[in-house]
């Protein structure tokens, strides 16, 4: 999807769902145990999944526009649905992510029309 005038494509004619990683989760998360293990990977995203349109909609909220969508067929090496499994880092760091989408996309934009003053 364009954050433009252009039309942005929805390669996936089913729901889906993602399982987005919030920048905010990010830092908190390296914050708090890098120095704890710095040669382990641990994933960081929300495992809380979520709609694929539901996310389009937290951006289009964000942004104060409705998308023009072309639903478009899964395209070769598309993933239908992600998942975070956040299990290592709850278990080793009492540390699960929360953010929403909505909020973490919301933070997100503002941050983005702020730095580019829009």
């Amino acid at each position: 999807m364009a954050v433009r005038d252009d039309r942005g494509d929805v390669k996936q004619t089913t729901t889906g769902f993602r399982g987005p990683l919030m920048v905010q989760s990010l830092t908190s998360a390296k914050s708090k145990f890098l120095s704890l293990a710095p040669w382990r990977v641990y994933n960081i995203g929300n495992n809380s999944p979520v709609e694929l349109f539901d996310y389009i909609e937290a951006i289009e909220e964000a942004l104060d526009i409705k998308a023009e969508k072309e639903l478009l067929p899964l395209q070769p090496g598309d993933v239908p649905d992600t998942y975070a499994d956040v299990d290592d880092l709850v278990k080793e760091f009492d540390y699960k992510p929360s953010m929403s989408v909505k909020q973490g996309v919301k933070n997100f934009v503002d941050w983005f029309k702020e730095y580019h003053n829009l």
